[in-house]
């Protein structure tokens, strides 16, 4: 088909989702169930990985993914949000989903979603439409394994639809509280709701109150659990701005030196989680050498996690968005890049903990540049200064968008005000940056990443 034409009805497709859009976040299955029954329940036929949490359950994923790819499999993966592209949420075997397989699987979709919106339950979400489009691409290119990372939660999430041999929880952390609750313990019980019978379960380092929510659902549901920190012990042996190489023993085997491509000390955890689902499909008959194991990890690629965009200036990404991953990504900067001074581009979704976000991440900063995240989310860039004066006292300039951000930022760099740059706060943000830098790459150094619309 004329490339034209494609990318037309791929803009199409992308104009029906930012319609969907306005409906906002309504949890339930209902509407999903709905769906997924109208085109076929191409869900019931795909072998699913199912991660949820906090912070980490996307690297989860991407490792997981990129470990059975490197074994033989034919794989998707489906994470969210996207930085770029809507795109980018769908993956076949290492790369987005073809052009020809979205359209076909949309054009079904959408009328039977039109169709659900006339009447009085009323229309998909933006974030069902693509779960259930995800899935359907998945069973239509009959992938051998769908990796799926939640949404929002677990329980009432959509991709909650799926029974997966193995599924994890990654973190718990005190976020969405509208929607999960505002105790540990009740985001919890929310999250591990993806737990069903007989399943393998992996748990990160949680805290006790939320571990002892995880081990009763297992329990209630007969289902195996390893946890982190107990039944998988790792360790730390390099650390550096390209990756990290760990060790990683107990129930998911024994891996002396295993080197992943995605900085700081949190990742991990993330690829010790990773390992144990491995295990747990393993267990279930999988065929993953640990040749394999040592190929995917090595060659993940997730983009925007403490990710360096370019060196002339120093400019790194990382989509910390809540306390939590705004302490973790704190942290792995100390340890890596000690002793450097940094100009701090942040902006941040108007829900999230603006306070703890900026506590954590100020002390990096001998400069700060707010700037209003591309979302009708985000805290206004005015405001953000004013968090960030009274928390840390530091230079804190307002950006008119955030071309004017990168310039700022670029110019203290050039007159020594700060040895590098750092972009944070939201995805949307580092989405906005990276789509800049592809737009109009003389405002930065020489690229450390390929354009991902090359």
């Amino acid at each position: 088909m004329n490339p034209k034409k494609i990318q037309q009805d791929l803009a199409e497709i992308e104009t029906y989702l930012s319609g969907l859009e306005r409906f906002g976040m309504k949890p339930g299955l209902e509407r999903i169930e709905a769906l997924l029954s109208r085109c076929g329940n191409p869900h019931t036929s795909l072998t699913c990985i199912h991660v949820a949490g906090t912070n980490g359950k996307g690297s989860v994923c991407a490792i997981v993914e990129s470990v059975l790819r490197a074994a033989g499999f034919r794989t998707g993966l489906y994470t969210s949000p996207h930085l770029i592209s809507f795109r980018e949420r769908i993956a076949i075997s290492g790369g987005e989903v073809e052009a020809g397989l979205i359209r076909q699987c949309a054009s079904e979709l959408i009328p039977l979603a039109e169709e659900m919106a006339s009447g009085e339950m009323g229309s998909p979400t933006y974030f069902e439409f693509l779960t259930a489009l995800a899935l359907l691409c998945f069973a239509r290119a009959k992938v051998d394994f769908a990796v799926l990372e939640t949404g929002l939660g677990g329980r009432l999430d959509a991709t909650n639809m799926v029974v997966a041999p193995v599924v994890a929880i990654t973190t718990i952390g005190l976020e969405h509280r509208a929607q999960l609750g505002d105790t540990v313990e009740l985001i919890a019980s929310e999250k591990a709701a993806i737990i069903k019978k007989g399943e393998f379960v992996v748990c990160g380092e949680l805290e006790p109150e939320a571990l002892a929510i995880v081990e009763k659902r297992c329990r209630e549901k007969m289902a195996t659990l390893m946890r982190i920190g107990s039944d998988i012990l790792y360790r730390s042996l390099r650390q550096s701005p390209e990756g990290s190489t760990l060790s990683v023993h107990g129930a998911c085997g024994c891996y002396e030196e295993i080197s992943v491509p995605l900085a700081g000390r949190h990742q991990l955890v993330n690829c010790a989680i990773a390992l144990g689902l491995v295990e747990g499909l393993r267990r279930r008959g999988a065929r993953i050498s640990p040749r394999a194991v040592a190929e995917g990890v090595a060659s993940v690629r997730w983009p925007g996690r403490l990710e360096i965009l370019c060196r002339s200036p120093l400019l790194l990404i990382d989509c910390a968005h809540n306390p939590q991953a705004a302490k973790a990504v704190a942290t792995a900067i100390r340890e890596i890049y000690s002793g450097r001074r940094w100009t701090l581009i942040l902006g941040i979704l108007r829900d999230k903990d603006t306070g703890q976000i900026c506590e954590a991440l100020l002390p990096l900063a001998s400069a700060v540049v707010t700037v209003r995240v591309p979302s009708e989310r985000s805290a206004s860039a005015e405001e953000l200064a004013s968090v960030c004066r009274t928390r840390g006292g530091k230079t804190v300039r307002v950006a008119v968008d955030v071309r004017d951000a990168v310039m700022i930022a670029r110019k203290m760099v050039v007159e020594g005000d700060a040895d590098g740059i750092f972009v944070t706060g939201s995805t949307y943000l580092v989405g906005a940056v990276m789509k800049l830098q592809c737009d109009e790459p003389q405002l930065f150094g020489p690229p450390m990443m390929k354009c991902p619309r090359e």
